[in-house]
């Protein structure tokens, strides 16, 4: 990981006031920024211009910053993506993941790919062996590969025999329909049920399909 002095967190800040000041476009930082994080500047300057309503120089900053990136990095290329999205504007949307392809290469970047099967590893190593059937709910499923993967590890491990249930839940109706395939690709489909949800409305009893 990186991580910024606290000479390099004030500098940032000096850096980051004077370029919205100024509006300037990316530029030549001559040594002001360590090389290995001029990246991580490009994408800080990027969100500091477009939170400051200077979004076509902001997105200026995003696209310089993704020639820059290298296999640990991508934010810059992520929130660039995202910026084609929605139209060059820094904007939460209506609604998230309404086409799941984003998604899907968000979690296929390698360093997302090590932190998810590492997660795996650890959740599973600390569970116990489970006796009955068991039941997972995953809220906030996205594709549904972790969930496949997890359950997986759990009978690889002998930590879980048969499965009971897989309930998966998200927002987005085409994330859930993309879990329940990818998930039904590994386990039977009869123990397998959806709930198009968001957690804030889990209160309400659920009615899964």
């Amino acid at each position: 990981m990186l991580f910024l002095t606290r000479t390099e967190s004030a500098q940032w800040t000096d850096l980051g006031r004077e370029i919205a000041a100024k509006k300037m476009a990316p530029f030549d930082l001559h040594g002001r920024i360590r090389d290995k994080l001029i990246p991580c500047f490009r994408c800080y300057a990027g969100g500091l211009l477009m939170s400051n309503g200077l979004e076509e120089i902001g997105r200026k900053w995003f696209q310089e910053g993704v020639l820059e990136e290298d296999e640990g990095l991508f934010f810059n290329g992520f929130v660039n993506s995202f910026l084609d999205r929605q139209k060059g504007k820094f904007i939460m949307p209506e609604k998230p993941f309404v086409d799941p392809r984003p998604f899907m290469h968000f979690a296929s970047v390698p360093v997302l790919k090590r932190s998810r099967e590492e997660f795996v590893r650890q959740a599973c190593d600390s569970l116990p062996r489970f006796s009955n059937p068991v039941r997972i709910m995953d809220i906030g499923c996205g594709n549904g590969a972790l969930t496949a993967d997890f359950v997986q590890r759990l009978q690889q491990t002998g930590k879980a025999g048969d499965i009971g249930q897989i309930l998966l839940i998200d927002p987005s109706p085409a994330m859930v329909e993309l879990a329940v395939k990818t998930v039904g690709d590994v386990f039977p489909p009869s123990a397998i049920r959806s709930l198009k949800s968001s957690m804030q409305d889990l209160r309400a009893p659920l009615a899964v399909r």
